[in-house]
């Protein structure tokens, strides 16, 4: 491990600094609320219930998130829940119908190449658990922990998640660089990343 010279004298600050990484917050414009039905122009056969706006939020999350249609239903309807906001949530049935003519992947990419983007990467372990938490607890038996490594990227400016995957434990962070740059698709100015990203081979991803 790496030694560091300095210690630490701000120990209260630097321990909630440590608590802050576990928050995790979901910010949403509540003018979206105010345009989520549609109040355009009926016409004959099935009523439009849902504005376009309404729809383009549930597949971006889909796409940023890699969710089948049915899970993104249900991930949007505990947003709402979460700000206690009474709102239908559009079926998986009419998101499937209406992505058709609203093309979200490509007005992504659109939207993070009018910016300068400030990219940030890191990795975080999940420990995990099950049956045989109890029996090391009743028998005391020792077992090697296991846990997954979550590497997330995202836009600093936008904090949009640009980059997002589970591997396992003896992946390096080194290793998924390349596939987080790919996956952003366009130019950056900045990457931000911490002394797990510090190879001769991940400057050469970004130089």
């Amino acid at each position: 491990m790496r030694a560091y010279k300095q210690k630490i004298t701000n120990s209260s600050t630097y321990n909630n600094s440590l608590k802050q990484r576990g928050r995790l917050d979901f910010w949403m414009d509540k003018s979206i609320f105010s345009n989520w039905n549609y109040k355009g122009k009926q016409t004959k056969g099935g009523k439009v219930k849902y504005s376009d706006v309404a729809i383009e939020i549930a597949l971006i999350l889909s796409y940023v998130y890699s969710l089948p249609l049915r899970q993104t239903e249900g991930f949007l309807s505990s947003l709402l829940q979460l700000h206690n906001y009474q709102l239908a949530v559009p079926d998986y049935t009419t998101l499937c119908r209406r992505k058709r003519t609203l093309d979200v992947r490509n007005k992504l990419k659109k939207w993070n190449g009018k910016e300068n983007i400030v990219f940030a990467i890191d990795a975080s372990g999940l420990k995990c658990s099950g049956e045989k938490e109890w029996t090391q607890s009743q028998y005391r038996r020792a077992r090697r922990r296991k846990f997954i490594k979550i590497h997330a990227g995202i836009n600093v400016n936008t904090r949009h998640v640009l980059f997002n995957k589970a591997t396992k434990s003896t992946i390096s962070d080194i290793s998924v660089l390349s596939e987080a740059i790919d996956t952003v698709d366009v130019k950056f100015d900045t990457l931000f990343a911490d002394g797990g990203y510090d190879s001769k081979s991940s400057y050469q991803l970004t130089h």
